[in-house]
């Protein structure tokens, strides 16, 4: 068995076939959940390797490379925003299973967070004062900033196809005129 307990927490060790060594701790104290995981772990190097298919890769770990990779951009703050958004609707999701459809659906039943922000500083003010709170009427987004998320996503996943290999393709997302 090649997992192991270092200060009650379990470790595996394995060689992919490819002959790359596999160091890492596993997470858990539980034995039964660490040798599920070693297993998982292991099956997925050999089927990289052997099929060819993609490790998979989630929703934040694409995010996390993006703001490494693009710290030294004056609009990180920006991209920021845009992941909080993103995150919202892919959260733990597989990057390759996002489609074009959950794209589009998402941006196209996005609301104004400032307005919201906004609505929920006077209905605070509000309720301190003892007077009715004010009704709630979601606002749209305009088109461009639906624009603006599109164009991120799209960044972001043609980064993840073409630059880290961790998808086959980004193509589905590149048709802006079906945006509007």
């Amino acid at each position: 068995m090649s997992i192991t307990l270092r200060g009650g927490v379990w470790h595996c060790h394995f060689f992919t076939p490819s002959g790359k060594r596999v160091r890492r701790s596993l997470g858990t104290g539980d034995k039964k959940q660490a040798q599920e995981l070693h297993d998982k772990l292991k099956a997925e190097a050999w089927r990289v390797d052997q099929i060819g298919d993609l490790p998979v890769r989630t929703f934040e770990e694409c995010c996390i490379r993006w703001l490494r990779e693009k710290d030294h951009k004056r609009s990180l703050d920006d991209d920021k925003t845009k992941i909080e958004f993103w995150l919202q609707h892919f959260s733990g999701r597989d990057v390759s299973k996002i489609t074009a459809e959950e794209v589009h659906e998402a941006v196209n039943g996005m609301i104004n967070r400032k307005h919201l922000q906004v609505w929920e500083s006077k209905r605070d003010a509000a309720m301190r004062k003892g007077k009715p709170v004010p009704e709630y009427k979601p606002r749209q987004v305009s088109q461009a900033t639906k624009a603006q998320h599109l164009s991120f996503i799209r960044s972001l996943l043609r980064a993840a196809a073409n630059d880290w290999g961790w998808i086959k393709n980004s193509s589905c997302y590149q048709n802006p005129q079906a945006d509007q």
